[in-house]
C-alpha cells in the first residue's frame, strides 16, 4: 500500500548530505532514531558480504539477516582521521574490531557482525 511516508521517500529517493546540513529522505523522527545507526544500539539489517579480488571483481556474494551495532557517531572528518590513523573511534575503546593496522590500507571495512537466527 502506498502511504504518505512512501510518497515522501519516493520523491526524495535518498537523503542529501550537504556540508552544513542533511535533507533527510524520511521524517526526522525516523532518520534520527528508529532508522539511524546510533552508537551502542542494535539494528536489524540485511548484510551483503562480497569476496573480491584486487581488481574489485566479485567472486562470492553472501546475503544474510544480521544485527549490527555502531560504536560511534562520526563526522566525515573524524571518520577519515580514524581511517588515516588506523585507530578506534574512542581512545578508551579497547575492543576495536580491526585486528591488523594494515586493514585500512588494504581497503578493508572493519565491522562487527553477528548473524540473527534464521527462521
Amino acid at each position: 500500500p502506498r502511504t504518505p511516508l512512501d510518497s515522501r521517500a519516493a520523491k526524495r529517493g535518498t537523503s542529501v548530505y550537504l556540508m552544513d546540513r542533511v535533507i533527510p529522505m524520511l521524517p526526522r523522527a525516523l532518520c534520527e532514531h528508529a532508522c539511524s545507526l546510533n552508537p551502542n544500539e542494535d539494528r536489524l539489517t540485511v548484510s551483503v558480504t562480497w569476496i573480491m579480488d584486487s581488481n574489485a571483481h566479485i567472486h562470492q556474494t553472501r546475503i544474510a539477516k544480521s544485527i549490527i551495532r555502531s560504536r560511534a557517531k562520526l563526522s566525515y572528518k573524524r571518520a577519515q582521521l580514524i581511517i588515516n590513523n588506523s585507530s578506534s573511534p574512542s581512545s578508551s575503546s579497547s575492543s576495536a574490531s580491526c585486528s591488523s593496522s594494515s586493514s585500512f590500507s588494504h581497503g578493508t571495512l572493519c565491522t562487527e557482525l553477528r548473524e540473527s537466527e534464521q527462521k
